[in-house]
């Protein structure tokens, strides 16, 4: 419970910095970006929308932080349900099956594109390369650990 509750201390600090960093980009990008692209209106729409539920996101983590720390019946029900076995298996089996929809459909879109649009195929292949590299590196690692 005490190691719980000292990352949850860190997790805080990190996630109420965290609160700055999107306010942060979107000043300082706002300025950079009209100058050099045009601003396109649905852009902009969906840029504020992102922005909104990024900060939205983290707040509810700093509450819920900030509810753990308070509370130690709601640190223990936390604790409890994030060891919960069922959960986890859930958890993992969710995210095996997602990054293998991740993974075909952007292979797919990436040969799509390679037909139609040379930058938008290259930055695809990269995101594709940075997530299967991501994915082996993490299996190699996890392979030697257990």
């Amino acid at each position: 419970m005490e190691r719980f509750i000292k990352v949850t201390k860190a997790k805080l600090i990190v996630m109420s910095l965290a609160t700055l960093l999107p306010l942060l980009i979107v000043l300082i990008m706002t300025p950079v970006l009209r100058e050099h692209f045009k601003a396109y209106y649905d852009i902009l729409t969906l840029r504020y929308l992102l922005f909104v539920v990024v900060e939205a996101v983290i707040i509810w983590k700093i509450i819920r932080y900030a509810r753990i720390l308070k509370s130690n019946e709601y640190a223990n029900r936390c604790l409890v349900a994030l060891r919960d076995e069922r959960n986890v298996f859930v958890k993992m089996k969710s995210c095996q099956l997602s990054l293998k929809i991740i993974l075909f459909t952007l292979s797919i879109v990436t040969v799509a594109f390679g037909f139609i649009d040379r930058e938008i195929f290259y930055t695809l292949l990269a995101v594709l390369a940075i997530i299967v590299i991501s994915q082996l590196s993490t299996a190699i690692y996890y392979h030697k650990k257990y």
